[in-house]
């Protein structure tokens, strides 16, 4: 999953900074949770660290500086997914793909 991101981030480079803020926000958040589900504490720091600077006032932002605050927080919670489903859709979907 980390290879997938960091691949797309790396395609995408050239105009990263014109997509729009889901698209922005769902790679950085997959590359920092990436990172932590890895046990990457420095690879973790620096993509929190990279989230904020690029998306300061997104919710994906807001989900970092409470992953950076409560370090704990992030092995129950997700960066990703914060502005893309309904409530439940996400389950839903993860369920039928079982």
């Amino acid at each position: 999953m980390r290879t997938d991101y960091q691949a797309l981030r790396e395609t995408q480079k050239a105009f990263f900074e014109k997509l729009p803020l889901h698209m922005r926000g769902e790679v950085l958040a997959g590359l920092a949770q990436a990172a932590q589900r890895l046990g990457d504490a420095e690879g973790t720091t620096a993509a929190l660290r990279e989230l904020i600077g690029a998306l300061p006032d997104s919710v994906y932002a807001n989900r970092a500086r409470k992953w950076q605050e409560q370090p704990a927080l992030a092995e129950r919670s997700s960066l990703a997914y914060q502005t893309c489903h309904d409530s439940g859709r996400r389950e839903s979907t993860l369920r039928q793909q079982r």
